[in-house]
């Protein structure tokens, strides 16, 4: 009966247009809205890290100084490091006494006797045994000496300050490795929004996509 003569024009209407929202359905890009904050920030943007457990002693930027790549931002101390470089330099001074001290002895040392040889071979083995702890000092004292450079904290990039009143935050406060001090943005550089959207808002991840592009700035 579907196929009659009175019922034909009524079945071919409903099957286009069944065929027809499946096309429209299948080809036609709906546009995916969504609202949220965001926030308009640089693309050159750097986290300021402390390399060492310190305190900070002195703080050479604020809020909006303008810094090039490598300039002294913080100057931190470290009472530990101090206590382990005055130690070293304690033993080192030990060591060189007793080098002197061996020294004396060996130009002293006279005679062709079993005693008087036997005497210079224990001095000389001395001798080894304190030159071999000498290197060993200067070596570990090079290595403090190294790690005293990363108590001055350096800008990584050219930019601007943008963590709030740094003084305030840290002067005389200590600060642990890999804590964060400071942020520096380039904002001369392009820029870029960050979109703060929950999960649960984007839909298929796999098929959303969000166009964005860089903002010149006037």
């Amino acid at each position: 009966w579907v196929l009659k003569a009175r019922t034909l024009p009524k079945t071919i209407a409903i099957a286009a247009a069944v065929v027809a929202l499946i096309l429209f359905m299948t080809f036609y890009q709906w546009p995916f809205k969504a609202h949220c904050d965001g926030t308009l920030r640089p693309v050159l943007r750097q986290d300021v890290f402390a390399k060492i457990d310190g305190d900070v002693n002195e703080v050479f930027v604020e809020h909006g100084s303008r810094v090039e790549e490598g300039a002294l931002l913080l100057r931190l101390d470290s009472t530990d490091l101090d206590l382990a470089i005055a130690g070293i330099d304690g033993d080192l001074d030990e060591v060189q006494e007793q080098l002197v001290s061996n020294g004396l002895q060996r130009n002293e040392l006279s005679g062709t006797s079993e005693q008087a040889r036997l005497r210079k071979a224990e001095l000389e083995g001395e001798w080894l045994e304190l030159t071999a702890k000498e290197e060993s000092l200067q070596r570990q004292r090079e290595l403090y000496e190294k790690k005293k450079e990363n108590l001055e904290v350096r800008a990584p990039l050219d930019g601007q300050i943008v963590t709030w009143d740094p003084v305030e935050l840290l002067q005389n406060r200590p600060v642990q490795r890999s804590q964060m001090v400071l942020e520096i943005e380039d904002p001369d550089g392009p820029w870029e929004i960050e979109l703060l959207m929950p999960e649960k808002r984007m839909g298929d991840r796999k098929s959303t996509r969000l166009n964005s592009s860089h903002i010149p700035l006037s």
